[in-house]
This record gives C-alpha cells, sequence and structure tokens, in this order.
C-alpha cells in the first residue's frame, strides 16, 4: 500500500510527464505546477494592485491613492472610493509591505534583541513598546540571544542589512 507522500509524488510525475509531451517551456510547467500545488491546498495567491484595478477599471495609481490614504485621494469622487474600499474588503487584499518599504526607503520595522523573554520588568517594558509601536504603525519582532555572545553577533549582523533597526 503506497503512503499519501507516495501517491503525490507519483500523481506529479504523471503530470510532469505530460506537460513535458505538451512543448510547454520547463519554466511554464513549473509556473503550472505551483498554481496546481496552491489550488490542492487551498492557497489562493494574494490579491494585487494591478488585479483590483482591473477589476475595478481603475489605474493602478488610484487604487494605491485610495488604499494608502495619500493626501491626493480627496480629489477621488467618494462613489469611487467606497467602491475601492468594498473591493479591497470583499478580496481581502493587503499591500505588499515589502514593495512600500523598497518607495519609501523605510522599513517600519524594529528589531529588538533582548537577553531573555520572562516576567517582569521585560515585560512590562515590550507591553509599553508594543503598544506605542503599533500605534505608530511599525512591525517589530523580539529577538532573545540568552546572553550567549555569538547569537548576539549573529542576530546583529542579520538585522543590519534588510535595514531593521
Amino acid at each position: 500500500m503506497r503512503t499519501s507522500s507516495a501517491k503525490r509524488s507519483l500523481k506529479l510525475g504523471i503530470r510532469r510527464s505530460i506537460l513535458a509531451g505538451s512543448g510547454l517551456s520547463s519554466d511554464k510547467i513549473h509556473k503550472r505546477m505551483a498554481i496546481k500545488r496552491k489550488e490542492q491546498n487551498g492557497a489562493q495567491p494574494p490579491i494585487s494592485l494591478k488585479f483590483l484595478a482591473k477589476h475595478l477599471d481603475l489605474s493602478p495609481a488610484t487604487i494605491s491613492i485610495v488604499v494608502n490614504d495619500s493626501p491626493t485621494a480627496r480629489e477621488i469622487p467618494q462613489p469611487t472610493k467606497d467602491r475601492v474600499m468594498a473591493a479591497v474588503r470583499k478580496f481581502k487584499y493587503r499591500p505588499n509591505v515589502w514593495a512600500r518599504s523598497l518607495r519609501n526607503k523605510r522599513s517600519f520595522t524594529i528589531g529588538i534583541l533582548v537577553h531573555e523573554i520572562s516576567e517582569g520588568y521585560g515585560a512590562l517594558l515590550l507591553n509599553a513598546l508594543d503598544d506605542y509601536l503599533l500605534q505608530e504603525g511599525y512591525f517589530y519582532f523580539v529577538v532573545s540571544h540568552r546572553r550567549r555572545m555569538d547569537l548576539l553577533e549573529e542576530y546583529s549582523k542579520m538585522l543590519i542589512p534588510s535595514s531593521t533597526f
């Protein structure tokens, strides 16, 4: 009796051979297989700004201005803004954080290095930071180095290139 992973491998192998005989390039075969895997796992690809623009027959710039509540959004008619926000809710659109950080040249991400996370003063301090940073629109994460200098060095090296301070 075959395991479910063996069955999946067999199905993928059969699908590969069928697609390979179809004359498609290997890139297209891989893309189709990735889409198929996502469909099987129930995962939908993220909704893009371009998708919303096409769906609403508006420009991507208009969608971006409304979603980001840009100062120029006041020039866009309220019914159009309402349509955009309804589609954002319907499709559960979430702006691409990484694209936004590239454009703004800011990541709005803060890494907090602590020696350990425990009850007491450290926990109170993290709660206060949490309230403030969320209010200001920052994403943060906490890393515990457990007083190990090797981890402290490694974590610091990982945070600096990603502009996370």
